[in-house]
């Protein structure tokens, strides 16, 4: 102290060996012993503080040089920014308790952070922003473990497609925003759908009616979110699912499902025929004809359809309908309905006659000969059919009609017709006399004695007949032939 106060310098008293400790306890200032050319690592050794060291001037290089720790360095009120200046790594700054937030506002970026092992926790309660840690390289799926929501990953940038591989549920996807249109292009249709999208969304946004139908998704649920009967028709949804998923028999027509596929389905006949499927169709498509009648199908509505008179008769259809329904009597025959069936359903024997039903037949189906003769069958062809001259008289037949056609005079008379009916119906006595007419019933019947001897009765038979004398001789008989036919002369 005392050569200090003589004015030898600090140098000199160095130089002559005083040591550091000494110069120090003798109150040189440490300014001055580092202007002496101490150095610091002497200066420490001699038990100067950091913080003195610091004062005097010593860059924070020089204290890392000459190995004075970070957390010293700290204590001395380094900061964090000169540290890093002077090349202290992010790792010994961590180490001696410089914090993230610290580390950060000093510059360090987040990738020195990370590799110097601080955690995304660590880093994101510092504040590191979501787009940074992404930036840095921090996975998604680590971005998740701290914490951080969907919705910041998403803001941050990243996609669903890297949300999806780290994990994220399709619900919490959907509760952040992801759009059904983003999710349907990589998500599974189930999972989406037991995610809760709405089948209105999914169809919206492009999934195939297929794929919903495969993911599960009832028919009820797709018509319900408006897919088209035809889409689901092509998606091969059988009609019977869509018809007891309540679609209705005219939107299945509509939509081009055959009326075949209907019925198979088991479209009753009433619902096709209310659907406005046509009787031909329904034909076509193998419904019987009693079917088509019992679901209320018209008759004439079936013979439109080309239904056989046949069919009709066969599926019950009764000749009264079939009539009604303007089937000709023609078609009714050449059908197999007997001529006493159209008769009791009141086909005229004009019609039936017309239709060609032969007298026989007509007779045989009790048809009066009365309605014959009314209907224009001629007397011959009564006869010819059978009928007797004691009918046909009955039915008011003239003697002349029945001779006309042929009836002999036997059997005008054993129908009896009495012998002036016959002469007045211009039987000669020849064929009276004939068919047995006694000479008395001509006499009796008004004819004159001498039409009968000109149609050559015997003066013998005239007498049996008991012509008179007076009669004979008036007539011109001879004396001689009434001798001779024994007359007895009083």
């Amino acid at each position: 102290m005392d050569v200090i106060a003589a004015g030898v310098s600090r140098m000199v008293l160095i130089a002559a060996g005083v040591s550091t400790m000494e110069l120090i306890a003798a109150g040189v200032s440490t300014m001055d012993l580092i202007a002496a050319g101490v150095s610091t690592m002497d200066l420490i050794a001699a038990g100067v503080s950091t913080m003195d060291l610091i004062a005097a001037g010593v860059s924070t290089m020089d204290l890392i040089a000459s190995r004075v720790s970070a957390k010293e360095l700290i204590a001395a009120g380094v900061s964090t920014m000169d540290l890093i200046a002077a090349g202290v790594s992010t790792m010994d700054l961590i180490a001696a308790g410089v914090s993230t937030m610290d580390l950060i506002a000093a510059g360090v970026s987040t990738m020195d952070l990370i590799a110097a092992g601080v955690s995304t926790m660590d880093l994101i309660a510092a504040g590191v922003s979501t787009m940074d840690l992404i930036a840095a390289g921090v996975s998604t799926m680590d971005l998740l473990a701290p914490g951080v929501s969907t919705m910041d990953l998403i803001a941050a940038g990243v996609g669903t497609m890297d949300l999806i591989a780290a994990g994220v549920s399709t619900m919490d996807l959907i509760a952040a925003g992801v759009s059904t249109m983003d999710l349907v292009s990589r998500v599974s249709t189930v999972d989406l759908t037991a995610s809760g999208f709405s089948k209105v969304d999914l169809t919206a946004s492009g999934v195939s009616t297929m794929d919903l139908i495969a993911a599960g998704v009832s028919t009820m649920d797709l018509i319900a979110a408006g897919v088209s009967t035809m889409d689901l028709i092509t998606a091969g949804v059988s009609t019977m699912d869509l018809i007891a998923a309540g679609v209705s028999t005219m939107d299945l027509i509509a939509a081009g499902v055959s009326t075949m596929d209907l019925i198979a389905a088991g479209v009753s006949t009433m619902d096709l025929i209310a659907a406005g499927v046509s009787t031909m169709d329904l034909i076509a498509a193998g419904v019987s004809t009693m079917d088509l009648i019992a679901a209320g199908v018209i008759t004439m509505d079936l013979i439109a359809a080309g239904v056989s008179t046949m069919d009709l008769i066969a599926a019950g259809v009764s000749t009264m309908d079939l009539i009604a329904a303007g089937v000709g009597t023609m078609d009714l025959i050449a059908a197999g309905v007997g001529t006493m069936d159209l008769i009791a359903a009141g086909v005229g024997t004009m019609d039936l006659i017309a239709a060609g039903v032969s007298t026989m037949d007509l007779i045989a189906a009790g048809v009066s000969t009365m309605d014959l003769i009314a209907a224009g069958i001629s007397t011959m062809d009564l006869i010819a059919a059978g009928v007797s001259t004691m009918d046909l008289i009955a039915a008011g037949i003239s003697t002349m009609d029945l001779i006309a056609a042929g009836v002999c005079t036997m059997d005008l008379i054993a129908a009896g017709v009495c012998t002036m009916d016959l002469i007045a119906a211009g039987v000669c006595m020849m064929d009276l006399n004939a068919a047995g007419v006694s000479t008395m019933d001509v006499i009796t019947a008004g004819v004159c004695t001498m039409v009968l001897i000109a149609a050559g009765v015997s003066t013998m038979d005239l007498i049996a007949a008991e012509v008179s004398t007076m009669d004979w001789i008036a007539i011109g008989v001879s004396t001689m032939d009434l001798i001779a036919a024994e007359v007895r002369w009083i």
